[in-house]
């Protein structure tokens, strides 16, 4: 799976998954995390079910971003994997806040590939860890969780310090043999030159 770009569609918006798919994108990731409140994260989950059903006629793929493993939902998104991996639509799961080859570990049960995001200092420290797994297919930065768990404030302080990080992911994705590594969410849809 060799991909250029990333779409996040939040999963409480189905309406929008086909969109997604004609986008352009390289791949779409469906999100049950960040983008869905608690309350509507069951609504979230029936969406893929449907949708993945609808992939398996029309042979389209996509990659799901699940709670944490810390998360209350993180077992309810353990069934739907084991729910929808037989309609061939999902192609991956991409883990938020993995901080450990444990983390990787608890999905490696489905023989998907997992694309783990580094967002915490702990996610750092034990980047070999995570990247030797042999599920792991790509690195990801969540650069936006990672300002947070560091505190860091605006200023070419936060920038060296996250292209720091963003360095030794890249470099622990060649060491493993990984995919290249994604870098974070550019959260400003407006600015069709950053984009």
């Amino acid at each position: 799976m060799k991909a250029k770009s990333f779409l996040f569609v939040p999963s409480i918006f189905p309406e929008r998954f086909t969109k997604a798919l004609q986008s352009g994108a390289s791949q779409i990731i469906i999100d049950l995390e960040d983008s869905v409140e608690v309350a509507k994260k069951e609504v979230g989950r029936k969406n893929i079910v449907d949708f993945s059903s609808q992939c398996a006629k029309n042979n389209d793929k996509f990659l799901i971003r699940i709670n944490e493993t810390k998360s209350k939902e993180f077992q309810k998104d353990l069934s739907l994997i084991s729910t929808i991996k037989e309609s061939n639509g999902i192609i991956g799961v991409v883990l938020p806040k993995a901080q450990s080859y444990e983390d990787i570990d608890m999905l490696s049960q489905f023989e998907l590939p997992i694309l783990p995001i580094i967002e915490s200092a702990l996610g750092v420290e034990n980047l070999d860890d995570i990247a030797r797994h042999p599920s792991v297919l790509a690195l990801s930065f969540g650069s936006l969780d990672m300002t947070l768990d560091l505190n860091l404030q605006e200023g070419e302080g936060k920038n060296f310090i996250l292209n720091s990080i963003r360095t030794q992911i890249v470099l622990k994705s060649t060491k493993y043999n990984l995919l290249s590594p994604i870098n974070g969410v550019y959260p400003d849809i407006k600015n069709i030159d950053g984009l």
